[in-house]
């Protein structure tokens, strides 16, 4: 109770003081045409493989707007970046993107947060800026967490899924920017067909540095496993400067495990920054989907635990 109330005030606290001081860079403070996010990529991470992909040169960093997806997103898609956001269509897997589809965004809806008193204040949250832009605001939007309905396991994030809808955005929309935002390499670690747990629930396995290597060996290669559909998108889309970085990085530590709102650690709040070019060589035919804009509450509960977010 008490550790929950605790966290409660360093959430609300920092989500009030983010949403004024807006610590980290915009990503519309730059010049890009299309923007690749690869959920919870850490630097290190993207400079061990970029020997491997042609398409990775030299791995800059950048302090982000957040160390967790909501932060990120409440803290990026603002009211200063209104008529650039009204030119972008924005494919995404991240789970905390749908709430953009909301009728009323919940500032203080953090999972750091969750349960305690503070964050269900109205007063707190009529603290936060309210400048925060929603779906409506973009050209083009496109959530597929929520929305995407198939037979095999964790569909709706798959990179292979995320990777056709960016083609079929790319080709079909008048967009100036295009951000397509993959959910690797954030665990579930997919790129295995059969999950054992490890791979569906890595942070129970990071009490010992033999534990912690598998772990990160497995984070590695759901980062190969996306960017080997970085590599098609590439291929399948006109964008002349394409900036491949991530909306916040991991920590993998004993006591501070994931990525938790407000924590300025390098590891979680450095993201990698790297350009690009893309060519549509018509390479990749698109599958089509079926998607299901009302999904049963349950399905989304249990998506949110494959996440780890429940």
């Amino acid at each position: 109770m008490v550790k929950r109330e605790l966290a409660g005030v360093w959430g609300v606290g920092w989500a009030i003081a983010q949403s004024h001081l807006r610590f980290g860079f915009n990503i519309y403070d730059y010049e890009w045409d299309a923007l690749v996010i690869l959920d919870a990529c850490r630097v290190d991470a993207l400079r061990q493989v970029a020997n491997e992909f042609d398409f990775l040169d030299t791995i800059g960093s950048k302090w982000s707007r957040g160390s967790t997806s909501k932060e990120w997103l409440d803290n990026t898609f603002v009211e200063k970046h209104r008529s650039k956001v009204a030119q972008t269509a924005y494919v995404t897997a991240n789970s905390f993107a749908r709430k953009l589809q909301w009728d009323k965004l919940d500032r203080l809806d953090y999972v750091l947060c969750s349960g305690s008193t503070l964050a269900s204040s109205n007063f707190l949250e009529g603290l936060v800026k309210s400048d925060q832009l929603s779906a409506s605001d973009f050209l083009y939007f496109d959530s597929l967490w929520d929305r995407m309905v198939g037979e095999s396991s964790h569909h709706e994030i798959h990179p292979k899924v995320v990777t056709d809808r960016a083609i079929d955005a790319g080709r079909n929309t008048d967009c100036d920017r295009l951000i397509v935002h993959y959910m690797q390499p954030h665990h579930p670690f997919i790129y295995k067909d059969q999950l054992d747990d490890l791979h569906q629930n890595p942070f129970q396995y990071l009490d010992s540095q033999d534990a912690r290597n598998k772990v990160w060996n497995a984070y590695i290669e759901n980062l190969r496993f996306v960017l080997d559909y970085v590599s098609t998108l590439l291929d399948n889309l006109n964008a002349k400067k394409v900036v491949i970085t991530s909306d916040h990085g991991e920590l993998f530590g004993k006591y501070l495990k994931t990525h938790p709102v407000g924590v300025m650690h390098p590891n979680l709040r450095k993201v990698p920054w790297t350009t690009a070019t893309a060519t549509d060589n018509k390479t990749h035919q698109t599958d089509k989907y079926n998607i299901d804009d009302s999904l049963k509450e349950k399905e989304i509960k249990d998506r949110l635990a494959d996440l780890g977010y429940l």
